[in-house]
């Protein structure tokens, strides 16, 4: 699903095979599109699936506001990354990996069933993260980090940060807030407090004068809690 009528048609490259593109299709700039949506018209069987020859893809341009169904075998078992093609939204999480079989079906070479890695991974107990940053993403953004660490926000162009208040966090209120839109990405690093505290944020763009409230807050799930 692309959501956006502004940004690129986002090209989603499969690895590990070809996959089969059985629907595809693109809504008017005023209509919003999500994942939501998108199920509710499928539900409703107002999404049609072509299995009569349909093409073969590795890779797929999905039409912004609109979406792409395809079917892909499971006949090549191991891990397989499926991602957009520009660079900078791989490098801001627009990816997924594809799990076909178990370790007993994949061609693993020498390797041996659970030796440890060479690199430690990050803690998910309160380490250093990031929140991908763009209009769209599914509600309830929640972070957990220790005393001291960062969290990155990361956007390409058209957004930004504010910290507030839970209660304005809750309502999408912006008022006295920035309302401008910056490049890049903005780092914030937890306080070094001793007793556990959550912080809010949200984008102050789309900003309405009369209720003050962000539209990219209330309607593009822009907002995230961070508790330290």
């Amino acid at each position: 699903v692309d959501p956006d009528n502004e940004a690129a048609a986002h090209p989603i490259h499969q690895h590990g095979g070809w996959y089969w593109v059985v629907g595809m299709g693109k809504y008017n700039n005023s209509q919003t599109v999500n994942r939501n949506f998108i199920m509710h018209q499928d539900n409703q069987g107002s999404l049609k699936r072509n299995f009569d020859y349909p093409p073969a893809k590795d890779t797929i341009q999905v039409p912004q506001k609109g979406y792409v169904i395809f079917r892909t075998k499971l006949d090549n078992a191991g891990t397989w990354i499926f991602h957009c093609h520009i660079n900078r939204h791989v490098e801001i999480g627009m990816a997924g990996v594809l799990q076909i079989g178990e370790w007993e079906d994949w061609s693993t070479g020498p390797l041996k069933n659970n030796a440890k890695c060479e690199t430690k991974p990050p803690s998910p107990t309160g380490s250093s993260t990031t929140i991908n940053w763009f209009y769209g993403m599914q509600p309830g953004t929640y972070r957990c980090v220790a005393p001291g660490m960062t969290v990155t926000f990361i956007w390409e162009k058209g957004h930004n940060v504010n910290q507030l208040i839970e209660a304005d966090y809750n309502r999408c209120i912006l008022k006295d807030q920035f309302h401008q839109p910056t490049t890049g990405s903005f780092v914030w690093r937890a306080p070094t407090t001793t007793e556990p505290k959550d912080y809010f944020f949200a984008c102050g763009l789309g900003y309405d004068k009369v209720t003050h409230i962000g539209g990219h807050c209330k309607y593009g799930n822009m907002n995230a809690r961070i508790r330290v």
